[in-house]
């Protein structure tokens, strides 16, 4: 290993005897932590309750598409698909992104690859060239709007 003189199988050998003894090291519920974010950042916003409503609602519609990808992506898709719905321009896509130290074309290929190839709508040119398709697909799945 780079910085240490342990030998990496030797390091895989102890982190395999170390694992089981940390249970929670091993299971981590990532929707309770992504929900706890989602709570936390969307508190400076004006609609609160709806934007949490909806962002909940994107989440768990979502859910089996997105749950395999890092918590802070999943944060940035469902944030950034909540203020397409929301249609609130004052917010820089990019900025949700840097703020969850993840490069934006993580964001878009989720989005991409994980949300509107799978719903087979059309397809995806960017955040803010493809709001009306992400905003006709989360009509779609019966989001009320508020």
């Amino acid at each position: 290993m780079g910085l240490c003189k342990i030998p990496e199988r030797d390091f895989r050998d102890g982190l395999k005897i170390m694992v089981p003894l940390y249970k929670e090291y091993r299971v981590r519920d990532k929707r309770k932590s992504v929900s706890a974010y989602l709570l936390k950042t969307a508190e400076d916003i004006d609609q609160y309750l709806v934007f949490i409503a909806k962002a909940f609602q994107i989440m768990n519609h979502f859910w089996s598409s997105i749950k395999h990808l890092k918590e802070e992506v999943i944060i940035s898709c469902v944030l950034i698909m909540t203020y397409i719905q929301m249609d609130l321009p004052s917010v820089k896509f990019n900025n949700i992104c840097k703020s969850m130290g993840i490069a934006p074309s993580s964001a878009y290929n989720a989005i991409n690859r994980y949300i509107i190839k799978r719903s087979e709508i059309g397809t995806f040119h960017g955040f803010k060239e493809s709001s009306a398709l992400v905003r006709s697909l989360l009509n779609n799945i019966a989001i009320p709007q508020v």
